[in-house]
């Protein structure tokens, strides 16, 4: 069952958004216990069974991944990330190590340097939109500060509507900007 409002009889209990690994774990002891025994499986759906067998109710650690930032922005961003109850930040410095990261696991927060030449910020913020869909998405740029020409504003700004970059941020990093962007965290 997934949702809530589960009936009693429910073999398991999923919530949105889905653990996979929960899900296979189970699909796993299921076809072990098949093997096991003498290759019966009583999977009687009418009675009401524990619904806590042997899946760890541990949730994965609250992720956020720094792409391209500075020393400055880093430690500007840590405590106030911690703060939001993300537990790890795993901070990159090129685009491979991105799209490692990206691939390898699921994030709450992903904050890009846009101005960084040796990224490919734009598709890297995209990417980890479709990744991690229900993730803030925060982007840094020089030129979406005052002291950008209106042009690059109006254009990054236009670009990260696009790019589906929920917070654009002026570089360098003010902590007054950040915060109410953290508080949705």
């Amino acid at each position: 069952w997934v949702g809530p409002d589960a009936p009693e009889h429910a073999w398991r209990v999923l919530e949105r958004p889905i653990q996979w690994a929960h899900v296979l774990n189970d699909l796993d002891a299921v076809f072990a216990a098949r093997q096991a025994d003498s290759g019966y499986l009583d999977l009687d759906v009418t009675a009401p069974s524990p619904l806590d067998g042997g899946v760890s109710s541990v949730l994965p650690a609250r992720r956020a991944l720094l792409v391209g930032l500075s020393l400055r922005d880093r430690e500007l961003l840590a405590a106030p990330l911690q703060h939001a109850g993300i537990e790890e930040i795993d901070e990159v410095s090129t685009t491979e190590s991105a799209l490692e990261r990206i691939g390898r696991y699921s994030y709450n927060c992903g904050v890009f340097n846009l101005d960084d030449h040796h990224l490919d910020g734009w598709a890297l913020a995209r990417l980890f939109g479709e990744n991690n869909a229900g993730a803030l998405r925060v982007a840094l740029s020089e030129h979406a500060g005052p002291l950008g020409a209106w042009w690059s504003r109006r254009r990054v700004r236009r670009d990260s509507q696009r790019a589906g970059i929920h917070a654009l941020l002026a570089r360098p990093l003010d902590l007054k900007q950040v915060l109410p962007w953290l508080e949705r965290l």
